[in-house]
């Protein structure tokens, strides 16, 4: 890994797919900065998903282990644009060190990123930064704002209340099987679920292609906690698939509603799915349920018709941003045509 080349006097960048030498500098560099990642989740983010992220750090004298100033990182994804299957590449880890800040790395590192992804013929780029960086990304580096991220929530009872408060205590009770009839918690992505997709607002709305495969690698998170839920017709045929996660974050057990996939003609199933997740939460001690989805989703509808609700902005545990960039005319990025969960998330 020595083909570093010289940005200025004082750095060197190193910029290609990640490989095992990135997993090691990755592990390091959030570690100097008190956040603890497994080689096992950098591994999976970094390397085990069409290819490996694309990366580009900088580094002094010292050597890219030992002299990582900066790091910009994104991995690509198949993403539905109008109808097509282009390849798209979601930014997930920007970071500079406190003594290299303010010295346009950040900038830079983005920046020949999107070079070598529009080199590979990647036609977008997007994330969720957060409130430090968003700024840069639309003023610096040609994001288009697509803001508000879809940010829903759903107390449960007064729990979340009283946490806030100081009279309750977070806790999570064992997982229990469903107590719905129709909806079943599985182990595993089901095997027939391109067959769903293919039936559901996926195929129609623009964003990741939530695809077996993608699925498949998304719901494997290394560390998660993740439940899985299908609804199946007597016939066997699968009509509906979701995935939640319920964990202490942010001073409450919350629970994250990752998405609901279901076929177009079955908003029972859409219901059903919402609302064998908010009894599963209840059961299991949650405070509090939360959803990022997109305004034109038939899922947005079914979580809305089972209470959700817009969480404002100055609720909010922190700041967060949507947005995104179009390498290609023939691939805009819009709000409104929009499939986007927290399976989107790089972080739940």
């Amino acid at each position: 890994m020595n083909n570093s080349k010289r940005l200025d006097g004082s750095y060197w960048v190193w910029r290609g797919r990640a490989n095992q030498h990135v997993i090691e500098l990755v592990k390091r560099l959030f570690a100097g900065h008190g956040e603890q990642r497994s080689e096992e989740l950098i591994r999976w983010q970094y390397l085990e998903h069409l290819g490996g992220a694309y990366v580009a750090v900088a580094h002094t004298a010292a050597g890219l282990l030992d002299g990582a100033a900066a790091i910009y990182s994104a991995f690509p994804v198949k993403w539905r644009s109008g109808g097509r299957s282009v390849t798209a590449a979601q930014s997930f880890d920007t970071l500079t060190t406190e003594l290299h800040r303010g010295r346009g790395l950040f900038v830079a590192l983005a920046s020949m990123v999107y070079e070598d992804m529009a080199a590979d013929d990647v036609e977008l780029v997007y994330g969720v930064p957060n409130g430090q960086s968003y700024g840069t990304f639309v003023n610096r580096l040609g994001w288009q704002s697509l803001d508000p991220l879809p940010f829903l929530m759903r107390p449960i009872g007064s729990r979340y209340l009283r946490v806030r408060l100081g009279v309750r205590h977070p806790r999570i009770e064992p997982a229990l099987a469903t107590a719905f009839t129709h909806a079943k918690i599985v182990d595993r992505v089901p095997p027939d679920v391109d067959d769903l997709v293919a039936r559901s607002e996926c195929s129609m709305l623009d964003g990741v292609i939530r695809d077996g495969a993608y699925l498949r690698w998304r719901l494997r998170r290394p560390g998660s906690s993740y439940r899985l839920t299908e609804i199946r017709e007597s016939s066997g045929e699968l009509v509906g698939f979701a995935a939640n996660e319920l964990v202490l974050k942010h001073g409450a057990a919350v629970g994250y509603v990752l998405d609901g996939i279901f076929d177009q003609s079955r908003q029972d199933v859409g219901d059903c799915l919402v609302e064998s997740i908010v009894a599963d939460f209840n059961r299991r001690g949650a405070d509090i349920a939360m959803a990022w989805s997109s305004d034109e989703s038939e899922f947005s509808r079914c979580l809305r018709r089972n209470r959700f609700v817009t969480l404002p902005s100055r609720l909010r545990p922190i700041e967060l941003h949507l947005g995104g960039r179009s390498f290609s005319a023939r691939t805009p990025i819009a709000r409104d045509a929009l499939k986007f969960s927290y399976l989107d998330s790089d972080t739940v």
